[in-house]
């Protein structure tokens, strides 16, 4: 209700400006807009000052990229099948990425016939002023254009505000024409976010179940297999020491061509999934119920036991395999299709404690430690 309003009092306001007072109004509102994205960079002063002067090894310097992060940065907005701008020689074309800075070029002659010269080259410095700190790195990344799409999204509805500036038919339907390739950009964009969170959610608990099984160690590594979405545990478990609840561990990755098969055998996969090879790719992905208060049987079935459900992905030719609930088997199910469930008698859930939960195969012997299941005392 907030933003309705906020928006309907803006509405309100620029209505009532008058035309010749609109290019002061515009700049002075990217300008407010631009606040938050200041006190960012004023926080991150220190990083950005080890950045530019060569100090972290994460962003290498490259002067010679500034042309081409320009250019990248400023077609961005207009390439359909690009959400990181960083793979754009994977995913689309350079005459593609000419044609979409070339639609952005015509964005800005849209507002210098509109309104003004200052008002477009008064939008392209608020594109590109916080870009400033990250233009001379040798990469571009989506996310360093959050703060230039203020100045974007207030250009287009500018313009989509006062059509009346907009003189003839042709200007008008150009502009629509960018808004059109500019929103299935943004939703193609949003389908990706979307895609990758799941990703993530699977990544970090099926490693969390692999972490557990090893027995907490110190250090992991995770080899990447061919195909599967490598940057998301790069991206995830860069330069961080716990996993989730879990730590201090250290989480690397390492691509499937520089990965030695022989040293390590925890792998991901292209469901992004985290699974150990040496268990024929049998590998948790979640479980619950995990908590419940003493005396009282989470997700109560039938016959009056707690039951259990275990999410899991791979090979299913482990054989026979149980669940321990706390060292002792708990009578188990496995239908074949990924979903293991397990009945827990209630007198097991009498007492506050920490209950450890696993799965053992009959055949080897092998325990796949899942998690801890908490009693908590009663109220």
């Amino acid at each position: 209700l907030r933003h309705a309003e906020v928006a309907v009092i803006g509405d309100v306001c620029f209505s009532q400006l008058p035309v010749q007072l609109f290019q002061f109004h515009f700049l002075r509102f990217i300008l407010e807009k631009q606040c938050q994205s200041l006190a960012m960079l004023a926080f991150k002063v220190r990083p950005l000052f080890n950045s530019l002067a060569g100090m972290d090894s994460a962003y290498t310097i490259d002067y010679s990229s500034i042309p081409l992060n320009i250019f990248i940065y400023f077609a961005y907005p207009f390439v359909l099948n690009l959400h990181e701008s960083d793979a754009w020689p994977q995913l689309t074309s350079q005459v593609t990425m000419a044609l979409a800075f070339c639609a952005h070029l015509a964005l800005v002659s849209l507002l210098w016939r509109s309104f003004s010269l200052k008002a477009a080259l008064g939008y392209i410095s608020a594109y590109i002023l916080f870009l400033l700190p990250i233009i001379t790195l040798s990469f571009t990344a989506s996310h360093y254009l959050y703060a230039s799409a203020v100045p974007y999204s207030v250009a287009i509805a500018a313009l989509l505000v006062l059509d009346h500036k907009l003189k003839g038919r042709i200007p008008k339907a150009f502009l629509l024409v960018l808004l059109s390739v500019a929103t299935i950009h943004n939703f193609k964009v949003q389908s990706y976010i979307y895609d990758t969170g799941i990703c993530s959610k699977t990544l970090i608990e099926s490693t969390k179940s692999v972490y557990l099984s090893l027995g907490a160690p110190k250090e992991l590594t995770i080899t990447a297999e061919k195909g599967s979405k490598a940057h998301v545990p790069m991206r995830i478990f860069h330069d961080r020491d716990r996993l989730g609840e879990f730590g201090p561990v250290r989480v690397s990755t390492l691509n499937w061509d520089d990965a030695d098969e022989n040293l390590n055998d925890i792998m991901f996969s292209a469901t992004c999934t985290v699974y150990q090879a040496t268990i024929q790719g049998f590998a948790v992905v979640n479980w619950a119920p995990q908590t419940t208060r003493a005396g009282v049987v989470a997700n109560e079935q039938p016959d009056g036991t707690m039951g259990i459900w275990i999410k899991v992905t791979g090979d299913y030719a482990i054989g026979e395999i149980e669940v321990l609930f706390d060292n002792i088997p708990a009578k188990t199910w496995h239908n074949k299709i990924g979903l293991i469930t397990a009945a827990i008698a209630p007198e097991r859930l009498s007492e506050p404690g920490v209950k450890e939960v696993a799965i053992r195969t009959l055949s080897k012997g092998e325990v796949i430690k899942i998690g801890d299941f908490i009693v908590e005392p009663p109220n």
